[in-house]
């Protein structure tokens, strides 16, 4: 009975994990920006697993053809879901533990601007469990984190920032900002007002 539970456990686990929806939106290249439908990988709830697509997107072409889509071949997909516009733009992934630096990634655009802010997505898993009476159970969490991203530079892990040092040399142009770090109007978890208040006041035209 251990090992049959474990198994139905297992089996509704891989289930949440290939539920997908045939969503319209869009590829945008260097030269040209085309009409598709993704397959959006969905959780239980019905919302994007932005983890699977980070490196990899499936996707239908107007002729009918199911294709793939990596990183390295667009600047950028967009698509709606629920009313939400969801925007991925492809990086060069200075982010996974992998990475030689030239491959790239689709990162979630939560702010765009002078300053972009990202969130990166990471699944973490484990297997738990096992042996006479009982099977295995693999369980799997995800959770993002922060990116920045100022003009052209490198990422930047957010969560890897001394925020009372490092932010204000990060916005050292934009001497307002700065202060409202100092005098702790603006506090670690205020990210994204403060990645807003740069972009409207402090950002070059």
């Amino acid at each position: 009975m251990k090992k049959l539970s474990g198994l139905i456990i297992l089996f509704f686990i891989t289930i949440s994990n290939i539920h997908s929806a045939e969503v319209k939106g869009i590829i945008i290249t260097k030269t040209d920006t085309t009409q598709v439908t993704f397959n959006i990988p969905m959780n239980l709830a019905s919302e994007p697993t932005f983890v699977n697509l980070q490196y990899k997107i499936k996707y239908i072409d107007a002729a009918g053809n199911k294709c793939k889509l990596y990183p390295n071949q667009a600047k950028e997909i967009q698509f709606t879901h629920n009313n939400q516009l969801y925007r991925m733009q492809s990086k060069f992934d200075n982010l996974s533990p992998n990475s030689d630096g030239e491959s790239k990634i689709f990162l979630k655009l939560e702010i765009d601007g002078k300053i972009k802010l990202f969130s990166y997505y990471i699944r973490q898993t484990m297997t738990t469990g096992g042996g006479p009476n009982s099977a295995p159970m693999t369980t799997s969490s995800t959770y993002s984190k922060y990116v920045l991203q100022k003009g052209n530079n490198d990422l930047v892990r957010y969560g890897k920032i001394n925020f009372n040092h490092d932010m204000p040399v990060f916005l050292k142009e934009c001497p307002d900002l700065v202060k409202k770090i100092e005098d702790k109007t603006y506090h670690r978890s205020d990210i994204e007002a403060i990645i807003t208040y740069y972009n409207t006041n402090c950002a070059n035209p």
